[in-house]
This record gives structure tokens, sequence and C-alpha cells, in this order.
């Protein structure tokens, strides 16, 4: 039986072999390691690097094609369809990110460019987790007033809030 410390990086063997196996033991261990190293992840990350904003635009145009085969919202497919947007969406914000941290490194500019994109990053996650916040409330509002059978607080009825319609503009009284 042989261990191996990863912290360390020393390795011994158990039993009577002596120094003979031990040292072929860690040449053993050398060469599978190496080839996990440089035969798999090398490679795996080469892949990736290479074909990331390809990846990125393939998602981003799936992304706009799926809008073409959305169901509607009573549909009981809907739910799966949200799923399958979000996640790609996700996927795509999280790879651009990724993607231009990469091209950041590779092309080395002063170190305000990179701290002046994590603030803008910042800054947008800071916006969208407030924005779901709200939506949340909203939601939330929407389901107890369902419950009660009274229209949300504001709506009286009217297409938006207080007897505005989206937009800000008075509804127009037609005689």
């Amino acid at each position: 039986m042989a261990t191996l410390n990863l912290l360390s990086g020393e390795s011994g063997a158990s039993g009577a072999s002596g120094a003979a196996s031990s040292i072929l033991h860690k040449k053993n261990i050398h060469g599978v390691l190496n080839a996990i190293g440089w035969g798999i992840l090398l490679p795996l990350g080469v892949i990736i690097a290479r074909n990331i904003g390809i990846t990125i635009f393939s998602l981003a145009t799936l992304q706009m094609f799926a809008l073409l085969l959305r169901p509607n919202k009573d549909n009981k497919y809907r739910l799966y369809w949200n799923i399958y947007h979000h996640s790609i969406g996700y996927s795509v914000i999280i790879l651009s990110i990724i993607n231009i941290f990469k091209g950041l490194d590779i092309l080395q500019p002063a170190n305000k460019w990179e701290q002046s994109y994590i603030g803008i990053i910042v800054s947008l996650g800071i916006v969208a987790v407030l924005l779901e916040i709200y939506t949340w409330i909203v939601v939330l509002k929407r389901k107890k007033a369902a419950g009660t059978g009274k229209a949300p607080a504001g709506t009286n009825g009217y297409n938006g809030t207080n007897m505005y319609n989206n937009y800000g503009a008075r509804t127009q009284n037609v005689v």
C-alpha cells in the first residue's frame, strides 16, 4: 500500500520492498499526475478558452430563437421553458463576465480598467438583486390579493395605477 500527501508532496510505500519500489512508486505517481495535468487538464483548458466566445455567441443566439418557441403562460410546458430560458440567460451572463476577465488578463491593461469593470459588475449585480426583491414583493402582494378577492392596492381596477396607464399618461374618457 502506498500513500501520497498532496499538501507536502511526499509519498511513502509500506512493505518490505524498500527503496527501489519507493523510487518506482514515485515515478509512477509522477507519470500519472503528468498524464492528468498535461493530457487532460491542459487540453481541456485550451478548448474552453478557445471556444468560450463561440459558446457565448451560440447560447445568446439560441436565447433569441427560443422566443419564437415560447409557450403561452397557461401552457403546461411554460414552466420548463422558463427554467431553460433563465438557465441559458444566466449562463451567458456568467460566461461573458469570465470571457471579459480572460481578455483583461491577456491584454494586461492598467489596473484601473479591471477595477472599473469590477465596479460596474458589482453595481449591476446590486441593481439586479434589488429588482428581484421588488419583483417578489409585487408577486407576493398579487398572490395575497388574489386569495382575498381584492385588487392590489393602487390599481382601482384601471389599466395601471391610480387611473394612469403604464406610461404615466392619464386614461382618456371617450364621449
